[in-house]
């Protein structure tokens, strides 16, 4: 899979250079920002991941230990405070997730602003190169 998409991205690099060497170097020019953009992307993905299992470790063993023992809990009428000690626990994660939210969509947002600023400039300097190349008579 690797092996084919590099040759897919090393053709379509020779072909747009056989085409149009300049535009494809305006291109070319916001790789970096895109791939800068991506990895920052996943490695934020994969770092959020590893620190909600740990706080969501606690959580599970409060409601696994109350789903366990579920008729001793009734029969003391200790619902209540299962479902505080439960919320208690679920306080930390759900303050990181939001934090992780916030952090995620400006991430995002660069990311797909970076994409959307390639965009415009290759067709702002496409068009330009169509408008001052001179044109065939027949």
């Amino acid at each position: 899979m690797i092996v084919n998409s590099l040759t897919n991205i090393g053709a379509s690099f020779i072909i747009a250079f056989y085409f149009s060497w300049k535009l494809t170097l305006v291109i070319m020019c916001f790789l970096p920002l895109i791939g800068l953009s991506g990895m920052f992307q996943a490695k934020m993905l994969t770092g959020f991941a590893n620190e909600d299992k740990k706080s969501m470790e606690a959580a599970g063993q409060v409601s696994s230990e109350a789903l366990g023992n579920i008729r001793t809990i009734a029969g003391l009428a200790k619902e209540h405070s299962f479902v505080e000690s439960y919320e208690q626990k679920l306080e930390l994660p759900y303050k990181s997730a939001k934090k992780r939210a916030n952090i995620y969509g400006l991430c995002f947002g660069f990311a797909q602003c970076v994409i959307f600023m390639a965009y415009a400039a290759s067709f702002r300097y496409g068009g330009y190169l169509v408008r001052m190349t001179p044109r065939k008579k027949h």
